[in-house]
Parts: structure tokens; C-alpha cells; sequence
């Protein structure tokens, strides 16, 4: 398998360029800079996709299947992606396919990604260590591991700013009440909910925020459920969907009872506006986690040797792994409102606003100290 990653980590990932934007920020996920150096042959770099849910979801894994193609269509690699379902009677064949396609040593990369999946990915990648993955969205400490996480509590700040006020816009004779349907009660999403409060708070302190969760990251039906009664007990008039494809049912919700609603992870509008136009109208933004370009970015890293295998790289705003669609209707949004997400991004970026984190901590208390349901 050594032999497997020969030229293509050393000498071929210079060609990243081809798909890279110029841009002075060494740091940033945008400013991979073209090469002058002249091109040779080489095999393209083999990778495995595996997708612990579906494609479809609008969310982080078509964000993850952009970015490979992206970089299959430049001509760096050539991937495969496996679908394997996301429902509790799947996850079995997380375990079976991840072994299998360990054991072929067909790849020179195997791409992985969810907090859900982290166990089974520590047990087999310890079994392959001449394999060689990357996880996404997890943290796994191996030698033969590139782990990838991001500062979506950041980016969630942001949303809350955005929500918050535009609540207040919305409605001035009430009290601002926005809604957040998670996936699961898990940290990753619970550092969203918590840079969502913060940033909530930060411009109404008695802003109010009803925190629900579906239990998985499928069901549509029981997200639309708590949605439902988010807006109509608690008067929320904009929802925010951090559940990847079970956000799908916040989103309907939202339109029926029209109201606002905030995508996540892809840039929700655009991904509606084909199969589900009503919701692309109603999303007013979403928050932002660019994990296909964080694939070409972590290659390059690779390259110049700034990173190395048994790493964890955190991408948060300045270096463009999170941020805030602000395109399409965002541009429709109050002059105020943007402008305070916009003093909000530059503040966090040199260090004015430092946001909590769930990680290593109980978000309990901060989520009942804003509830409506107390």
C-alpha cells in the first residue's frame, strides 16, 4: 500500500492549482496557487467515497461528492462513492463496507466522513495502517489518518446573528422566538446550537430559541413534526435545519406555515430551486460547512508539506472551511441585517468574538436558559 500513495501524495497534488482560486491568504481554503512547474505523467490519485447516508441530502454529503468531482473533472483523481443509507438497520454495512474496501487495497485514499461513523473508522483504519483515509467532521487519532473538523459553532454564531434580528424585523410587536431542529443530540450539533445561542444573544439578549432534535439525520417526517409545533406553540417565525437530509421536513414546515427558514452545510437555496422551488423561496441563507473544497485544500496542505498523515485540521471562516451564503435571498435581506453579520464575520476572524463550544462542554443549561417551553 506504500507503494499505492507513491508520487501521488509527493509529486502529484501540485496540480490542485488547476482547481484552486488565486488569493494572497496563504491560510485559506480559496488560495491554492497555480504552479508553474511543468506536468508529467502520472497515475491519478484513487479514492473511495464512502457515505454513511444517501446523496440527495442537499447537505454536507453532496457537499463532500462536489468537491470530488471537482477534482475528478480537473483530472487529480478518479473516486468512487458508495451510498450506503443512513437508517438505523444500515449501519451494519458502515462496519462490512468500510472492512472490504479497507482490505482491497484498491484506493490510495479512503474518504469518510460524520461524527456517526468515527467508531467504526478507528477500529478498521487501525487494522489497515498502510491504508491511508481522510475523516471528515470527526476526529480520529491515527498515523495513517488526516482528520478534518470544523468551526461550526463560528458559522453558527453568525446564523444566530441573522436570525435574531431579522426575527425582531419580522415581527417588532413580539418577542423574537427563532427555532433549531438537530439531527441527533450529539457534540457536532450541539456546537451549531451553541454558536447559534451566542450569536442570538449577542444581538437580543431575551431573543428566545426552541432547541429540538429529530434522533437521526433521516426522517423528514418527525422533523416536520417539531417544526410544526415550534411555530405553532411557540410562535417561531424562522427555523434553522441543521439535520442534513431530515432537515428537508423543517423546510416544509417552515413553507407551510410560511414562514423563514436557514439551510446548512451546502447552500440550501440553490439545492432546492430544481426539485423543491416553493423551499428555495422561503431559505433565506445558510450556514456554510465547504467540505469538497476542504478536500482540495487538505491535498495541497499535503503537497507543500504543511500537513502530514496522523494530523487534525480545524477549518473555521478565515481559512473559508465555514461561513454564510450570501447570495440570492440573503442579498434581499434588511441592509442591517447584513451588515451585522458582516461586523460579526470580521470580528471573529481577528479575534474580537471568541465563541463557546460544546466540545467538553454541557450545553444543557444555555439550551433551557433561552427555551420558551420553561
Amino acid at each position: 500500500m506504500a507503494k499505492k500513495i507513491r508520487i501521488a501524495i509527493g509529486m502529484i497534488i501540485f496540480l490542485l492549482a488547476l482547481v484552486a482560486c488565486r488569493n494572497a491568504d496563504e491560510d485559506s481554503i480559496s488560495s491554492v496557487k497555480e504552479s508553474s512547474r511543468e506536468q508529467i505523467s502520472f497515475e491519478k490519485i484513487r479514492i473511495c467515497n464512502l457515505v454513511n447516508g444517501n446523496l440527495g441530502d442537499l447537505s454536507i454529503f453532496d457537499s463532500a461528492e462536489s468537491g470530488l468531482k471537482k477534482l475528478e473533472e480537473e483530472g487529480i483523481i478518479e473516486y468512487k462513492t458508495i451510498q450506503m443509507g443512513g437508517t438505523d438497520a444500515d449501519q451494519p454495512r458502515w462496519l462490512s463496507i468500510l472492512e472490504s474496501v479497507s482490505e482491497s487495497g484498491e484506493y490510495d485514499i479512503i474518504i469518510c466522513g460524520t461524527p456517526q461513523y468515527a467508531d467504526y473508522v478507528e477500529e478498521v483504519a487501525s487494522q489497515y495502517p498502510e491504508q491511508h483515509y481522510i475523516a471528515y467532521d470527526m476526529e480520529v487519532n491515527l498515523s495513517n489518518i488526516i482528520s478534518v473538523t470544523y468551526a461550526q459553532n463560528d458559522m453558527g454564531f453568525l446564523i444566530g446573528v441573522l436570525a435574531s434580528k431579522y426575527s425582531e424585523i419580522l415581527n417588532p410587536e413580539k418577542q423574537s422566538t427563532i427555532g433549531f431542529v438537530g439531527g441527533m443530540e450529539i457534540d457536532t450539533i450541539n456546537d451549531f446550537l451553541w454558536g447559534y445561542i451566542e450569536g442570538a444573544r449577542y444581538v437580543n439578549p431575551d431573543v428566545r430559541i426552541d432547541a429540538q432534535y429529530v434522533g437521526n439525520f433521516w426522517d423528514t417526517a418527525t422533523a416536520k413534526e417539531i417544526t410544526n409545533t415550534m411555530i405553532e406553540v411557540y410562535d417561531c417565525n424562522i427555523v434553522w435545519g441543521v439535520a442534513s437530509a431530515a432537515g428537508i421536513g423543517a423546510a416544509e414546515s417552515a413553507y407551510e406555515h410560511g414562514i423563514k427558514f436557514i439551510g446548512v452545510d451546502s447552500d440550501q437555496e440553490i439545492a432546492f430551486r430544481e426539485s423543491r422551488p416553493e423551499l428555495s423561496e422561503i431559505t433565506i441563507t445558510s450556514g456554510l460547512k465547504n467540505v469538497g473544497n476542504s478536500f482540495v485544500y487538505i491535498l495541497d496542505k499535503l503537497q507543500k508539506g504543511k500537513i502530514e498523515w496522523g494530523s487534525t485540521i480545524k477549518l473555521g471562516i478565515k481559512e473559508g472551511g465555514v461561513g454564510i451564503a450570501n447570495q440570492g435571498n440573503y442579498l434581499d435581506l434588511p441592509d442591517e441585517v447584513q451588515d451585522l453579520v458582516s461586523d460579526a464575520t470580521k470580528k471573529i476572524i481577528n479575534g474580537e468574538i471568541k465563541v463557546g463550544t460544546a466540545f467538553g462542554n454541557d450545553i444543557s443549561y444555555l439550551r433551557q436558559s433561552v427555551s420558551p417551553r420553561n
